[in-house]
């Protein structure tokens, strides 16, 4: 130790003694130790690659099968473990776990902090395809559905440790990353990828970057940056990127198309700096430019409705990529420029049951109030204002909303929305609120399934209704269930967690 000491104290000395004192004979030799270093790290790098290319090319026996890491986990077949040449393996929930219905009531022994219902909670779960026993998501981002129940969750997935073979992740004990982005869950319940990449790969050494024009396992899409999302009639889905401002389309085929905003070098990464170019203009799909684009929608003639929440706008772009304004502004009228219960807030856009935008969502003014509002949007121009709240609960009188989170119309048409913080989804008729599945302004409350007068939602989020009535609530929080209300009993259950 003390011998380091001198040579550190050494070394130190004469780096700052001054040129001219070290002398011509010790920079070439600093100069001839430098390249021998470089020399030797070269050396290094270019043995540790080809050892690397040739464990990638050498036949692999089969591994072992883990052992499992709890008395009821199943070993897991080879072929769900990464390829040995690194290749990420997303695992799919298509075999049933149960004949039926499951009720859970019990907080896993592991991982209580992020699995299951707390003492008071009762989960009945009807996905069938989904273990037991612990989670197969970490956070619902956003969610979307079609006509048929079909439902499309951006989302991060989980497994064991032992299903993958790779190490847990962070503060999990036995659960992996199974792959981020859009995860389709069949009418039935089945759960397989759409469009996912490897949680852990960078590009470039980042984590952040558009990522468009190329194969969606080969970006770095994250559904963390999304405010709005959205399924086409053929299948493919449609996401804003807020903190880049474009329009992605995730396709079928597992690419991810840039489709509208941020200019046209909104796909080339950058090295040096996130390529970010916010801004308001029509015209051709990458050439426009939008601003914390939010909510997405289509319309009857195939053309997606985007929420330019920065913009105060709504934006269309047709079925040929060319983008135009619907309206623009946030008030209602001339008059109504400095009314915050008559702004218009573009978060949410949904379609009517005439096929009419409406859009809405809530504004907070500082030590003032929250604003929920809601607006239709005519052909005309003319705005019709649906639902104008201030914060708090309240059915009658002055309606109050603590936080709109969410919009979503019933085949009837009934209008739904989620009141996050009032842990309520209400409907809204001819301007009246009342409330749908939830307590009446139950503050603090816990997940339970069952019946439409007992079933309680924590945080509700984005809602979705499929063409039979059928539900999906989107939770706010981290580890908490996906919901489903049946269309006809408006039963409650656990749909995914």
């Amino acid at each position: 130790m003390k011998n380091s000491l001198v040579r550190v104290v050494i070394v130190l000395g004469i780096a700052f003694l001054p040129l001219s004192a070290i002398g011509p004979a010790a920079l070439a030799q600093d100069f001839l130790k430098d390249l021998t270093q470089k020399a030797a790290e070269e050396a290094r790098r270019a043995a540790e690659q080809k050892a690397k290319e040739a464990l990638q090319t050498k036949p692999q026996p089969a591994p072992a099968s883990k052992a499992s890491p709890r008395p009821n986990e199943p070993a897991m077949s080879d072929a769900a473990l990464p390829s040995p040449g690194g290749a990420w393996t997303f695992l799919e929930r298509t075999t049933p776990q149960a004949g039926g219905p499951r009720t859970i009531t019990h907080k896993d022994q592991i991982l209580e902090r992020y699995f299951g219902p707390d003492e008071r909670s009762r989960w009945i779960v009807t996905n069938r395809y989904l273990p037991a026993d612990r989670l197969s998501f970490g956070k619902f981002f956003e969610a979307a559905c079609m006509p048929d129940g079909t439902l499309f969750v951006a989302a991060g997935g989980l497994v064991s440790a032992g299903e993958t073979g790779r190490p847990p992740q962070g503060n999990r004990v036995w659960y992996a990353d199974d792959g981020i982005g859009v995860w389709r869950v069949d009418p039935d319940g089945r759960v397989t990828p759409f469009a996912l990449r490897d949680p852990l790969r960078k590009i470039g050494g980042q984590w952040s970057t558009t990522g468009c024009n190329i194969k969606v396992a080969e970006s770095a899409i994250h559904p963390s940056r999304w405010g709005g999302l959205a399924v086409s009639p053929n299948g493919d889905v449609y996401v804003s990127e807020t903190e880049y401002h474009v329009i992605l389309k995730l396709r079928g085929d597992g690419y991810v198309e840039h489709v509208a905003g941020g200019g046209e070098n909104a796909c080339v990464r950058d090295p040096w700096k996130k390529t970010k170019k916010p801004g308001y203009q029509d015209g051709p799909g990458r050439q426009a430019l939008f601003k914390d684009p939010g909510g997405l929608a289509f319309d009857r003639g195939g053309n997606l409705l985007v929420a330019d929440w920065g913009n105060c706008a709504l934006r269309r772009i047709d079925p040929a990529g060319n983008v135009t304004t619907v309206r623009k502004g946030c008030s209602m009228a001339p008059d109504g420029e400095g009314k915050p219960e008559k702004r218009i807030n573009y978060r949410f856009v949904v379609m009517d049951p005439q096929g009419l935008p409406v859009v809405g969502g809530s504004w907070v003014h500082p030590s003032v109030d929250i604003y929920s509002n809601i607006h239709r949007l005519h052909p005309d121009g003319r705005v019709e204002q649906l639902l104008s709240a201030l914060k708090g609960y309240a059915n009658s009188g002055q309606p109050r909303v603590e936080f709109l989170n969410g919009l979503a119309y019933l085949p009837d048409g009934t209008l739904l929305i989620s009141d996050d913080a009032n842990n309520l989804v209400r409907k809204l008729e001819r301007g009246r609120l009342s409330d749908w599945i939830g307590a009446s302004g139950e503050r603090w409350v816990i997940d339970m399934d069952g019946p439409a007068s007992q079933a309680r939602v924590q945080r509700p989020g984005g809602l979705c209704a499929a063409g039979d009535g059928t539900v999906f609530i989107k939770p706010v929080e981290f580890y908490r269930p996906l919901r489903k209300v049946d269309g006809k009993t408006l039963a409650v259950s656990t749909w995914l967690y």
